[in-house]
């Protein structure tokens, strides 16, 4: 994909100021932006006008495209300061308002009355314009500093009067680009500052509380979906990165951010009714923002009003000057505001029309006022003005004042904060028409092209304020029931304090939009777990999916997590004194190649989806005095596994989680917490205890202790991570997956558990058909993936350690013109002459393992498409794709041996263009396997 912007995720707006384009300031260039803008304003209006008559005017084209300053960039190095200073009085520029006028006689054509007034325009402070330094203590209302972001923003600063000289140089301009910038006499440098103070809104399954989302720090949009951090942020769920992506994860561990304007924020903060940014709930903020996101989206999918701006790049439309406008709260606007109020408002009618006579029949005069009053109440703005003037007895019903002044808190006050100041100060006489009064703020404050002067930044915020409306019904139905209840006395509240989450892994997928996250608290009284007996239920949804998880305490109402409405599973019982040590929930596959699949409108790879959703199917539990019970087990595959430990030192008191829409749980964790006089400093979980395993990995020999185990509970068993040489050690993951990495199941890969097995060890085979084909310039050459390891012994067997050995529909002859999958692959598949292994598609590296040869380092490609092993006789072997660039090592450590490796499959290969699916997954992880040198010192 190519270079693009994201934008505001509240108003759609650029996120910084580098994006603004300013336009000339000579006389002729003025005059030439103003007569097209009032052209288009006019067609816009339903006016047959011709804009391109502004088109022809050649001599000033040529004015403007030699002689002019043209295009300022915001930020630029070479930016001329204005003469304002920190603390001087803003001076008003003083022209002619044609937005007010125009605003007058739209309100005349609705019923009132005004006059055309000439007024001043106003710089007003608010509080977006006080920036934080660059690396100061980050905060969201530093009232008292009003250190700028950037080092430019006192150089810069225009004060809007259409100086000579221009702010930055960037070279002439055609006059087709000048219309692509905005005026300097309607829109100043320090107008466009807020939008400079961006931050963005993520999710972190891996953050330690109850709660996974955050609010980053301070930074700004640069490219390619990339948000860059300048100021770090505070909140304890920021993972502290210094980008993030915007609306789309392009990476399977990625979780795709919102970006907005602090000043935004303040608009929706006051839409939900809110006191306070931090009020914010993050969680729901960030599933709101979620579900009204589409793939490869620039922002979401609201109506932000009729702008034309966010295209592929940020276009600063003349015309548009208002939707760059601070939106914050202007102190100086008050004042104007009162001047700016037309005589006419306060001419009332002396004698209202008599229609009377002219109405026969009113079937709304049965209606008294208060259920009048109460209707206009729930009715829009527009409805309700259609409403007034629907019936005569309505009409004249409404003329009050106090029918207006209720309009007025209805549907301008909430946005128009400096308007409500105004009139709680009842600087105005008893004669004002509070109808007119309502027409004229209306009009005057429609978002529209071509707006301009001192309300400018009202009708900015006005439309982000239409635009965050609809995101209000959203939060407050996912704060109904509230996501995290009250406890009702001191214990449970420090109980809940001091619960932490260490991993809240999906375990669904595909996760859709519309999810929230829920937390259910358990224990609220740390006798509760010794004072009686306890039941664990579970419920399965009529596709078999978990839905909810309920826990019922010495005879109480169960306390449930998720949902009740569905099939009750097998109960589980918990004896007094005893309590869940460990949840196993199993998994199954995600189906990327079924042939039952519409594929009729994929095009690329890109659009391959699964088939139906992978969930939670099964579940067991363990308690402390090591019972266990699966209390659902459906028949069927095996399915993968995760283990959800209840790490020593603490207790689990709660679970926390996302709810998908069709009710299933697509994401986990427990919320444990120290027992009392216990430290809260604890462990964190092992890599095998983080990860989705195979059902190969439930039943792993210990040869030491004659015992099969888990691979999260194996006493002997390591995993170790392959790192850069010379680089400190990652945590083990898939590092690329065309799916989640929460659930792609990592595959255990043992070649040798005992003595016999070693000895016995004649080779290591890889599965690797060609799965396409790559080119640079004019070679082009085959490429072999790696779908799965095998290993053999001298009893002549060849076993599969891990992934697929075949066969698989990409070695198909046809496979590239196969058309119907659904019959011609069936018939393939029945008919191949391919077995498990196939010699042309299989690597084999022999080992000498009577002779005492073994395997002593790992390396791996870092895209994991190549796999080499090392013996101790100086030997090694190449698996898959040649010639690759940097690579990651393991070297077996001194009194360690590798026995074996984990590998993750989660890259889909062998995709078929007429067949419109792939062929198979191959390796997308690697880990090593290691036991203590010590651990075959028992003969067998």
């Amino acid at each position: 994909m190519g270079s693009y912007d994201c934008y505001c995720a509240l108003c759609s707006g650029p996120l910084g100021k580098g994006w603004v384009k300013f336009g000339s300031k000579k006389e002729k260039a003025l005059a030439k932006r103003r007569r097209w803008v009032e052209l288009k304003r006019r067609r816009l209006a339903g006016e047959d006008v011709d804009e391109t008559v502004c088109d022809e005017e050649d001599e000033l084209e040529d004015d403007i495209l030699h002689n002019d300053d043209q295009v300022q960039r915001q930020g630029s190095s070479t930016a001329e300061g204005d003469g304002d200073s920190a603390g001087e009085e803003n001076v008003p520029d003083t022209r002619h308002d044609h937005d007010v006028a125009m605003s007058l006689d739209v309100m005349e054509e609705e019923g009132g009355d005004a006059d055309d007034e000439t007024c001043s325009d106003v710089a007003g402070d608010s509080p977006s314009e006080n920036h934080d330094s660059e690396g100061s203590e980050d905060g969201w209302e530093d009232e008292g500093d009003n250190n700028d972001d950037d080092d430019d923003d006192d150089d810069d600063d225009d004060d809007g009067n259409g100086s000579e000289e221009s702010a930055s140089e960037a070279g002439s301009l055609d006059w087709y680009e000048e219309k692509g910038s905005y005026d300097p006499t309607k829109l100043s440098h320090k107008d466009v500052r807020w939008l400079e103070r961006g931050r963005t809104v993520g999710f972190n399954p891996e953050a330690p509380g109850v709660t996974k989302c955050f609010v980053s720090g301070l930074g700004h949009y640069e490219d390619h979906g990339s948000f860059r951090i300048k100021t770090p942020g505070k909140e304890p769920n920021d993972p502290q990165m210094d980008e993030y992506t915007c609306y789309a994860a392009y990476e399977s561990d990625e979780h795709p951010t919102y970006p907005f304007h602090e000043a935004c924020l303040q608009v929706l903060k006051k839409g939900l009714g809110l006191r306070d940014e931090d009020d914010i709930d993050r969680d729901i903020l960030y599933a709101v923002l979620s579900q009204n996101s589409q793939d490869y989206a620039r922002a979401l999918s609201l109506d932000y009003g009729q702008i034309e701006g966010p295209e592929q790049f940020w276009e600063s439309i003349a015309g548009e000057e208002y939707v760059a406008c601070d939106p914050g709260y202007k102190e100086g606007l008050i004042d104007v505001i009162q001047s700016l109020i037309p005589s006419k408002l306060f001419k009332k009618d002396v004698e209202p029309l008599s229609l009377e006579r002219k109405v026969q029949n009113d079937p709304l005069e049965m209606l008294p006022y208060d259920v009048l009053y109460e209707i206009c109440t729930h009715l829009s703005f527009t409805d309700a003005q259609s409403f007034t003037q629907s019936s005569l007895h309505v009409y004249t019903s409404t003329q009050n004042g106090a029918f207006w002044k209720h309009m007025m808190r209805l549907h301008i006050y909430p946005w128009f904060w400096e308007a409500s100041d105004v009139m709680k100060n009842e600087v105005f006489s008893e004669d004002l028409d509070d109808k007119n009064l309502f027409l004229w703020l209306e009009a005057a404050t429609r978002p529209r092209f071509g707006a301009e002067g001192p309300l400018m930044g009202i009708i900015n915020r006005r439309r982000i304020w239409n635009a965050c409306q609809q995101l209000v019904p959203q939060y407050a139905e996912k704060m109904e029931p509230p996501k995290r209840a009250e406890p009702e006395d001191a214990e449970a509240r420090d109980i809940l304090d001091r619960a932490m989450c260490f991993h809240m892994p999906a375990v669904a997928y595909p996760i859709g939009k519309q999810i929230r996250t829920v937390s259910l608290q358990f224990i609220r009284s740390w006798n509760q777990t010794s004072s009686g007996s306890s039941v664990l239920d579970t419920y399965w949804g009529q596709n078999g999916a978990l839905v909810g998880i309920s826990i019922t305490l010495n005879g109480d109402s169960p306390r449930v997590f998720g949902s009740t409405q569905g099939n009750l599973g097998n109960p589980m019982h918990i004896p007094r004194g005893e309590w869940i040590r460990e949840i196993v929930v199993s998994v199954d596959d995600v189906n990327m190649f079924s042939r039952k699949q519409d594929r009729s409108h994929f095009r690329t790879a890109l659009d391959n989806v699964p088939y139906g959703t992978a969930c939670i199917r099964s579940l067991a539990v363990t308690l402390t005095n090591n019972t266990s019970k699966n209390v659902h087990q459906p028949s069927g595959q095996p399915l993968n596994n995760r283990t959800f430990v209840v790490l020593p030192g603490l207790h689990l008191v709660g679970l926390t989680g996302q709810i998908a829409e069709s009710g299933e749980i697509c994401r986990l964790g427990l919320l444990q917490a120290p027992l009392p006089g216990m430290s809260s400093a604890v462990r964190s979980y092992t890599e095998a205890e983080q990860l989705l395993w195979n059902h190969s990995a439930r039943t792993l020999y210990c040869h030491r202790e004659n015992s099969w185990n888990d691979i999260t509970t194996h006493p002997s068993l390591n995993i170790r991570a392959l790192t850069l040489q010379g680089s400190a050690a990652d945590p083990l993951r898939s590092f690329t997956g065309d799916i989640g990495s929460d659930m792609i199941p990592w595959h255990v890969a043992v070649w040798a558990m005992t003595v016999a097995q070693y000895k016995s060890l004649e080779r290591i085979s890889c599965f690797q058909p060609i799965g396409g084909t790559a080119s640079s310039g004019t070679k082009t050459w085959t490429v072999p993936d790696l779908v799965g390891l095998g290993v053999g012994r001298t009893s002549g067997s060849l076993e599969l350690l891990a992934g697929a050995g075949g066969p698989v529909p990409v070695q198909s002859p046809i496979w590239q013109e196969m058309k119907n999958p659904r019959t011609d692959l069936v018939s393939w598949i029945q008919n191949t002459p391919f077995k498990a292994f196939d010699e042309d598609s299989t690597e084999h590296f022999l080992i000498d393992g009577p002779g005492g040869e073994i395997i002593t380092a790992v390396h791996a490609s870092i895209d994991m498409k190549a796999v080499k092993l090392f013996t101790n006789r100086g030997r090694n072997c190449y698996f898959g794709e040649k010639d690759r660039g940097q690579w990651l090592e393991y070297q077996a450590e001194s009194g360690h041996m590798i026995v074996g490796l984990v590998c993750a499959f989660g890259r889909l290969g062998g995709w078929s263009w007429s067949a419109k699916m792939p062929s198979h997954w191959k390796l997308s992880g690697l880990g090593v396997l290691t036991v203590a040198e010590d651990y075959f010192q028992k003969d067998d």
